[in-house]
C-alpha cells in the first residue's frame, strides 16, 4: 500500500499523522476533505454497481491512495438498499455502504407464513394464560379483613318498633366471632336470640333482628366488633317516634331472700338469682355484699334487657374458717332502674368425726374483668385444703359455656396430706373475646378408693369483657305529662357517669332536638364532666294536646354517642 505524503512538502507520512514533522503543515482538514471526496465519488451512478459486489484488494489499494482534494457533493437520492436482495452474498464477503446509509435488516428477510402463524399463536396463548392467572390470584385472595376496614350495613336505616331489620357485615376476619351491641353497651340479639355471629370463609355475615317496644325512639348506633382483631364498626339506625312509646326499665329479681341452711366449713353452698327487666331499655347493675363470707359472680352487668331477659347471678356462702353458728348478710343490687336487696342467712356446723380425708376448697366463686385488646387479668389463687386425717388425692377439669377455652389452671391433679393445703392458680386468656360476660366452671373431685368427706366441689367463674370507656346515663328515656291541670313546665335530672373501666373522668357535650311541636325541649347545660347531673326542661305552653317526642344526644371525648328519648304528653285542658 502506498504511503501518505504531505501535500505541502511531499514528505512521506504515517497513516495516522495529522501534522507534518518537516514543515509543520496541519493535515486534519486535508484528511477530512479527502474522506468526503471519496464518499461523494462513491455515490455517482458509475460507482453504484460497486456497492453490490465484493471489494477486491486492488480496489482497496486504489481508494487508499491520496488524490486531489474534492469538493463535497450533496448526497444524491438513490434507491434504498432495503429493496435489494443480498442473500446471494457469502458470509465472508463485505458489502460497501456509504457512511450515512444505515443498514436495513427488517425487510431483508421474510418469515414463512406458517412460522408467523405459530409465533402469533404462542404469543396469544401466553397473554391469555397470564391474564387468567392474574384473575385467579385476585379471586383466590377474596375479600379479607386485611384488605379494608370492616363494614356494617343495616336495612332499613329507619324503622318502626316491631320491624325486622337485616344486618350485613363484610371485610371482617374469616371464620371469626362478631359481637353485636346497641349503643355500645346493650347486647343486640338476633331473631335466634344470639348476639354472637360467626363470619364465613370470606369474612362476611348476614343476620336479622326485631325492633321491639323496648327500643327508644331516636338515633341509635349498632356496633359490630371483630373478636380476632378487635376492630369495631357501627351503623346509625333511627327508630321512628310514632307507635308505642318506650317504657322505662324495671328490675325484677327471682328471689328476695335466700337460706343456705346448715353446712360444715368444707361445704360451699351456692344459689342462682335471676335478674330480669320487665320494662323497656336496658339495665346496668352491680352488686355489693356486707359480709366477706357472702360472695357472688359476676360483680355486675349491663345486659339485662328484654332482648336478653335473664341474667344469672351466682351467690355463694363460703364457710371456710368460720366458727359454728348462725350468719346473716345482705346483698344489694344497684342499677339505673333502682335498688333491690336480698336477705341471706346460713348456719355453720362442726365437722363430723372422720378418719378419712376432707375435701375443702376456697373461694367458691371467682370473677375476672378484662378489656378488648387489653392484657390478661392477674391470676387468682384457689386453695385446696385437707383438714381430715388421711391424705387427699384430687383432680379437676374446666368447662366454659361460651367463648372457647378461655379458662385454665396451673395444675389438673395433686395430693394434699392430712392437715395441709395446696394452692393452684386460675388464669384467663381473653384474647379474641368480644365485649360480653362469659361463664365457666371448675369441677373438682377426690380420687382413690378411700372415702372422702365433701368429695366433689364446683367453682363458678365469670369473665366480663368490658367495652371501652364510655358514658352511662341513669335513664335511657324520660317521660313528662303536662297540660290540663298539670303545670306547663317541668324538669327532671339525668345523672351522667362513666363506665367502671375508665381511668379518669370523661368530658361530654349535649344537644337536643324534637320531632314536632317546636322547641319545647331545653337543657340546663351543653357540656360537662363525669360524674355530673344534667337537667331536662320541657315547656308545653301553646302546644296542642298530643304525644311529642324528642332526643337528647350525649357525645363523650371519644366521640361515642349516647341517645336518651324524651317523651311529652300534653293533655287537653
Amino acid at each position: 500500500m502506498d504511503a501518505r505524503r504531505c501535500p505541502n512538502c511531499n514528505q512521506p507520512l504515517s497513516a495516522n499523522s495529522t501534522i507534518c514533522g518537516i514543515c509543520d503543515e496541519t493535515l486534519f482538514a486535508a484528511r477530512t476533505q479527502e474522506k468526503l471526496a471519496q464518499s461523494a465519488s462513491l455515490n455517482s451512478p458509475r460507482a453504484l454497481n460497486l456497492r453490490y459486489r465484493p471489494l477486491s484488494e486492488s480496489t482497496n489499494k486504489n481508494w487508499a491512495k491520496p488524490g486531489p482534494i474534492a469538493t463535497p457533493m450533496p448526497k444524491p437520492e438513490y434507491e434504498s438498499l432495503s429493496n435489494v436482495y443480498i442473500t446471494h452474498l457469502s458470509q465472508n464477503q463485505k458489502l460497501f455502504r456509504p457512511p450515512w446509509q444505515k443498514p436495513d435488516y427488517t425487510s431483508n428477510y421474510h418469515f414463512p407464513p406458517k412460522i408467523l402463524f405459530w409465533i402469533s399463536s404462542i404469543i396469544l396463548l401466553v397473554l391469555v394464560a397470564g391474564g387468567s392467572f392474574g384473575i385467579a390470584i385476585t379471586l383466590g385472595h377474596g375479600t379479607t379483613s386485611g384488605a379494608s376496614e370492616p363494614v356494617l350495613q343495616i336495612t332499613p336505616s329507619q324503622a318502626d318498633r316491631g320491624a325486622l331489620i337485616s344486618l350485613r357485615g363484610s371485610h371482617f376476619s374469616p371464620g371469626d366471632v362478631i359481637s353485636l351491641t346497641r349503643d355500645n353497651i346493650i347486647p343486640l340479639s338476633d331473631t335466634a336470640g344470639k348476639n354472637l355471629i360467626q363470619t364465613d370463609s370470606r369474612g362476611n355475615f348476614s343476620d336479622t333482628a326485631w325492633i321491639d317496644n323496648n327500643w327508644s325512639a331516636g338515633a341509635h348506633k349498632i356496633y359490630a366488633e371483630d373478636s380476632l382483631l378487635h376492630k369495631v364498626t357501627y351503623f346509625n339506625l333511627y327508630i321512628n317516634g310514632h307507635g308505642l312509646l318506650g317504657r322505662p326499665p324495671h328490675l325484677v329479681l327471682s328471689a328476695s331472700t335466700l337460706d343456705f341452711g346448715p353446712g360444715d366449713p368444707a361445704t360451699n353452698s351456692t344459689k342462682i338469682i335471676i335478674l330480669s327487666n320487665s320494662g323497656g331499655g336496658s339495665i346496668s347493675w352491680h352488686a355489693h355484699a356486707d359480709q366477706p363470707w357472702l360472695q357472688f359472680s359476676p360483680p355486675g352487668s349491663s345486659d339485662a334487657s328484654r332482648n336478653n331477659p335473664d341474667t344469672g347471678l351466682v351467690i355463694a356462702a363460703n364457710r371456710t374458717n368460720l366458727q359454728p353458728g348462725d350468719y346473716h348478710a345482705n346483698l344489694k343490687i344497684m342499677s339505673n332502674a333502682g335498688q333491690a336487696n336480698i336477705s341471706i342467712k346460713m348456719r355453720v356446723v362442726p365437722f363430723n368425726p372422720s378418719n378419712g380425708a376432707i375435701f375443702q376448697v376456697s373461694p367458691p366463686v371467682m370473677s375476672f374483668t378484662a378489656s378488648p385488646n387489653g392484657a390478661a387479668p392477674a391470676t387468682q389463687t384457689l386453695q385446696i385444703a385437707n383438714p381430715g386425717s388421711s391424705d387427699l388425692q384430687w383432680n379437676l377439669n374446666t368447662i366454659t359455656d361460651t367463648g372457647g377455652s378461655w379458662l385454665y389452671t396451673t395444675s389438673s391433679s395433686g395430693q394434699v396430706t392430712a392437715g395441709n393445703n395446696q394452692q393452684i392458680q386460675i388464669g384467663i386468656n381473653p384474647a379474641h373475646l368480644p365485649v360480653g360476660t362469659y361463664k365457666g366452671r371448675i369441677n373438682l373431685s377426690a380420687s382413690g378408693s378411700l372415702p372422702v368427706q365433701d368429695n366433689s366441689q364446683t367453682i363458678f367463674v365469670s369473665l366480663t369483657i368490658q367495652p371501652t370507656c364510655s358514658l352511662h346515663a341513669s335513664d335511657s328515656s324520660l317521660s313528662f305529662n303536662l297540660g290540663g291541670k298539670q303545670p306547663t313546665t317541668a324538669n327532671q335530672p339525668l345523672y351522667i357517669t362513666s363506665s367502671t373501666n375508665c381511668a379518669s373522668s370523661m368530658l361530654w357535650t349535649a344537644s337536643s332536638s324534637t320531632t314536632s311541636g317546636g322547641n319545647w325541649l331545653t337543657l340546663s347545660s351543653t357540656n360537662g364532666m363525669t360524674p355530673g347531673t344534667l337537667h331536662i326542661l320541657v315547656k308545653s305552653a301553646g302546644m296542642a294536646p298530643g304525644n311529642y317526642t324528642g332526643v337528647l344526644n350525649l357525645i363523650d371525648n371519644n366521640n361515642n354517642k349516647l341517645s336518651i328519648t324524651i317523651s311529652l304528653l300534653v293533655s287537653s285542658s
